[in-house]
């Protein structure tokens, strides 16, 4: 899909502009590029006299709690009131929405969807979609200037927090000179780039750590070192203190070995439920690999849900990078 014409950002701003009521909803296991995306969005709507809601299945992890409006997220639909327009943002596929989802759908009678995946499944009326972006956040941007909004310091660090995380602190292939801009537009709105990092990646908690400690101690290195693989598992946090939200950055220290193609993250939920997580230097489409269980994401980040064991998601997680590697 190329990127997106003037006239769909005219339409997708159009929807935007005849809204009174406006929910805003972000994917499951939200990352930085949902919430900052539709915490930048909604506090921009509402200083233009919208009445804004924020819905996430999932609750919002700590490190992203300094975010704009986002201790107003709600996890039921019940908990919104009717609206004029929902806005779906950074969601590839209706069951992301979580499991309320289809009626989530019909909180609105008109939706946008405002995406950068590949190959997913248009959720709006107007479909805002690029998947030559390099994070919903630059599309965002994109389609405020299309509105005419000022974007303030609280919207230009949410829009920061979205293109920094999603580009993972800009190390990934997907950093390009268009959302370097948008950077360069955000710091001249008073954006300062150093004090979004030391909420992103300076504050946090002893448990985190010792729960890293743990997983390093699981390290595998496979297929002649191009696969570094790193397990949690459930015991691990009785044994740390450490919660779900303290493993969101463990995959990057299986990418970042020496001579590693594929860093693979494996998090235990439940017996039979493992949660993967892939990191690939380039090489590897780790989308493709996940899609055959249900996963997505982009050529180089990406995730799914494993039904099945620990053990056995580890050999699955092995076999596919294993053939992807040939």
């Amino acid at each position: 899909m190329s990127k997106p014409t003037t006239a769909l950002y005219k339409d997708a701003a159009r929807l935007i502009q005849n809204a009174e009521r406006i929910v805003f909803a972000s994917h499951i296991n939200p990352d930085g590029d949902t919430l900052g995306s539709a915490c930048a969005l909604a506090h921009l709507a509402k200083q233009a006299g919208k009445a804004v809601q924020l819905f996430c299945w999932d609750s919002v992890p700590e490190e992203y709690s300094f975010l704009v409006g986002s201790a107003g997220y709600r996890s039921k639909v019940s908990e919104l009131t009717p609206a004029d327009l929902l806005i779906v943002l950074d969601c590839s596929e209706p069951w992301r929405l979580g499991e309320e989802v289809e009626q989530l759908l019909q909180v609105a009678p008109r939706r946008l969807n405002i995406d950068h995946h590949a190959g997913g499944t248009p959720l709006g009326e107007v479909n805002l979609i690029d998947i030559t972006a390099a994070a919903v956040g630059v599309l965002v941007h994109e389609l405020l200037a299309e509105l005419d909004w000022q974007i303030d310091l609280p919207a230009a660090e949410a829009l920061y927090t979205a293109i920094d995380t999603d580009t993972g602190s800009f190390r990934y292939p997907n950093t390009d000179a268009r959302c370097l801009r948008v950077v360069a537009d955000l710091i001249e709105s008073g954006l300062r780039p150093n004090k979004v990092a030391e909420r992103l990646y300076e504050s946090n908690r002893p448990q985190k750590y010792r729960l890293l400690g743990k997983a390093l101690d699981t390290l595998e290195l496979l297929h002649d070192g191009q696969l570094a693989l790193l397990i949690v598992t459930e015991a691990m946090y009785a044994e740390t203190g450490a919660s779900v939200e303290d493993t969101a950055e463990i995959v990057d220290y299986a990418r970042g070995i020496s001579g590693v193609e594929v860093g693979a993250f494996l998090r235990q939920d439940g017996a039979e439920k493992v949660k993967l997580s892939l990191r690939s230097k380039d090489g590897v489409a780790v989308n493709d690999l996940v899609k055959p269980i249900g996963g997505g994401g982009h050529r180089c980040a990406a995730g799914a849900t494993f039904t099945g064991t620990l053990a056995e998601a580890r050999d699955w997680v092995v076999e596919a990078v294993g053939k992807a590697l040939l």
